[in-house]
């Protein structure tokens, strides 16, 4: 049997309609989706099948107007010029609303003294250094540091293991401190969130694999 044109392009339609669901991103799946339900429109039209018609230019209107609304949202959405660095530097694997959920999630904090973590310790709380530098020390001797813009206590979270060293500030330090509940939380609520963290997280160990031979955070 040989498709005709109006066959192969009703069919196209419908394709794009189920692609537009498999795109993570709501603004790709609307966007597919009113791009399928236009042409639903076209062919009702030539078709003279007016209640296709009508029933597909409401869908049209609800998904045109739901773009909208998601572009405006996108561009409204200011993070303002440190988060937008941060978001640059490490956490390019999320949006910047993602980002910012996930940020939230946390606290920051400003400390010169104590410890972040403790060797053989049960960690809880995963950090992410924004300015300053950590030591860290392992059997009393310092063996590496910590510079901004990366993460402490990740492989705990990784993995529920204890920490495999004392990091503490060899300065004035600012740092973001997230609930390791809260972050496992994710997996159920967001995630594709949680996926994205797992793939940042997964570049800073390694960076810091490279550096500091066998320590992890």
């Amino acid at each position: 049997m040989t498709l005709g044109f109006a066959d192969v392009f009703f069919t196209a339609c419908y394709v794009l309609n189920i692609v537009s669901f498999m795109f993570r991103s709501m603004l790709w799946l609307r966007l597919g989706v009113l791009i399928a339900t236009v042409g639903f429109v076209v062919f009702s039209f030539f078709y003279g099948n007016n209640a296709m018609v009508f029933w597909n230019s409401v869908f049209v209107a609800v998904n045109a107007y739901q773009l909208v609304r998601l572009v405006l949202e996108m561009r409204r959405l200011d993070l303002g010029p440190e988060l937008e660095a941060i978001r640059s530097a490490v956490f390019s694997a999320m949006s910047r609303r993602d980002f910012l959920h996930f940020w939230e999630l946390g606290n920051g904090f400003e400390t010169d003294s104590g410890f972040l973590t403790r060797e053989s310790s049960p960690q809880g709380t995963m950090y992410f250094l924004i300015e300053g530098e950590l030591d860290v020390v392992k059997d009393g001797k310092v063996i590496a540091k910590v510079q901004h813009n990366h993460f402490v206590g990740e492989m705990s979270f990784m993995t529920g293991d204890p920490a495999s060293a004392d990091t503490r500030p060899s300065g004035k330090v600012r740092v973001h401190e997230w609930s390791q509940a809260k972050v496992h939380s994710l997996q159920h609520k967001k995630p594709h969130i949680f996926n994205a963290l797992l793939t940042i997280l997964g570049r800073d160990l390694s960076s810091k694999l490279g550096r500091a031979g066998s320590w992890h955070g």
